[in-house]
């Protein structure tokens, strides 16, 4: 059986968590005095970006573990990814983006982007219950 991990563009590398969490509504007016409800939003992203001098190097890459079948059923809620590597410069990262709400979509977000940059030299598939390596990813 083939396992596929497609890692995000909008991390640059693998998305640990993403959280949305209304933070309630305004009236807002526009130049011509049309009134619009706006719902207030707030994102936020927690994300292991790939270094460029890391074996992985590109946020767009699909990775392919092969695992035998029945060790695949049996392990399947028990699946996690172990990523090795050493933390790069600039190691953490935050970044806050604002999208401004409009007449046609009037939510207005906030995105906060909490990044570790590794180098990353490999990416394991273990069985978390018993403690194994199902299958590694080296040199990709």
């Amino acid at each position: 059986m083939t396992v596929n991990l497609q890692s995000g563009v909008e991390c640059g590398g693998i998305r640990l968590d993403k959280r949305q969490k209304s933070r309630g509504t305004h009236v807002a007016t526009n130049g011509f005095g049309a009134k619009v409800k706006v719902l207030l939003l707030e994102e936020t992203s927690d994300c292991i970006e790939f270094a460029e001098t890391g074996n992985v190097k590109t946020a767009t890459q699909s990775f392919t573990f092969s695992v035998p079948r029945k060790t695949a059923e049996l392990t399947r809620n028990a699946m996690k990814l172990v990523v090795i590597g050493t933390l790069a410069s600039p190691y953490a990262e935050v970044q806050h983006l604002r999208e401004r709400a409009s007449m046609q979509n009037p939510i207005e977000t906030h995105m906060f982007r909490r990044a570790l940059s590794l180098e990353v030299d490999s990416i394991w598939l273990v069985d978390s219950l018993a403690g194994t390596v199902l299958a590694k990813s080296d040199g990709l």
